[in-house]
């Protein structure tokens, strides 16, 4: 049995199919049964796989060079992934329950995730959530941690942690962080691995690791320092203060308030032009800008910029823009 799936995929056969469950993967050329009464057999690709929706067996290619786009797709049970028409991949924790707590299984289901989100050629970027209104990741979860009491423990668990917020860091795309609630300690850690932070009105971001008699742990005190300054980021985490999103903005901790939700006018102007961008240049910026966050020499960072303008001026993306603006020029 697969991972739960569910996609969309237009113009299969000449219609458009929608499923919700991954069922198996099956052969090339094996005949399916899709209902009772229709049966068909795919000679074009690889594989095909079959769905299950509401008990109707339906059928999608999974090659062909169509685009395969997955939606509410369980990875564990507290990790959620949209993948939009659009080309962004908004990717939820589902633990309102909890806070949204950040255990260490959750971590690395979300790194999965964003791993996996990267890998697929029409997505443009990843926004990363958290359920419900409160909270958008509350930290860690001291149930999850409580065992952590010994020197090797703690490292194994701050180089587990880190290493799943640098598969955010890292990511291919840009990853921008949608604060729907409070981002405080590990949450704020993994609001500041995101390229960027949407902040609802309501939210707060704080770095209150003091209160629990620690400091931060998962990189996301350089990202603060960088982010922010020195001065700031001591002001910050000694003080445990929580940043509202005006302030936020002024700091330049958010890049945005959103007042109207995610699926508010403000979320959809902020994503808009960058999801008009073809997905090369997206994946262009990215690699600019994460080597200047990784400390990249100026000679390697023009080099990586050189590398990225290669790419997306040979790309046939390019040339289409160049001429339909030359033929605006011509009338």
């Amino acid at each position: 049995m697969t991972r739960s799936t569910a996609v969309t995929l237009d113009a299969v056969m000449g219609d458009s199919w929608v499923a919700v469950a991954c069922w198996e993967i099956l052969p090339a050329e094996q005949t399916c049964s899709l209902t009772p009464q229709l049966h068909r057999t795919k000679h074009a690709c690889s594989k095909y796989r079959t769905f299950v929706l509401d008990s109707e067996i339906v059928e999608s290619y999974d090659s062909c060079n169509r685009f395969l786009e997955t939606a509410s797709v369980p990875y564990g049970q507290d990790i959620t992934v949209d993948q939009r028409a659009t080309g962004a991949c908004w990717i939820t924790i589902d633990r309102a329950q909890k806070h949204n707590a950040l255990a260490r299984s959750v971590l690395a289901d979300l790194a999965t995730a964003v791993r996996e989100a990267g890998t697929r050629a029409g997505t443009r970027l990843v926004v990363l959530s958290g359920a419900g209104e409160r909270f958008f990741a509350a930290g860690g979860d001291l149930l999850d941690l409580a065992s952590v009491r010994d020197e090797a423990a703690t490292l194994a668990m701050t180089d587990q942690a880190r290493g799943a917020l640098d598969a955010i860091r890292d990511c291919p795309l840009p990853v921008l962080a949608l604060l729907n609630g409070d981002a405080i300690g590990g949450g704020a850690e993994l609001a500041l691995a995101c390229d960027m932070r949407l902040q609802s009105s309501h939210a707060r971001i704080g770095f209150i690791q003091a209160r629990l008699a620690i400091t931060s742990a998962w990189g996301g005190g350089p990202d603060l320092c960088r982010l922010v300054g020195g001065a700031r980021a001591m002001r910050m985490m000694s003080r445990c203060e929580l940043v509202d999103a005006p302030t936020a903005l002024a700091w330049g901790l958010a890049d945005a308030v959103i007042g109207d939700g995610p699926a508010g006018n403000d979320m959809q102007a902020f994503l808009e032009p960058m999801l008009a961008c073809a997905p090369q240049v997206l994946r262009g910026i990215k690699a600019q800008t994460l080597a200047w966050r990784r400390g990249e020499t100026y000679e390697a960072s023009r080099a990586i910029e050189q590398r990225q303008v290669l790419q997306t001026w040979l790309h046939d993306d390019h040339w289409r823009a160049s001429e339909k603006l030359l033929s605006k020029g011509k009338r």
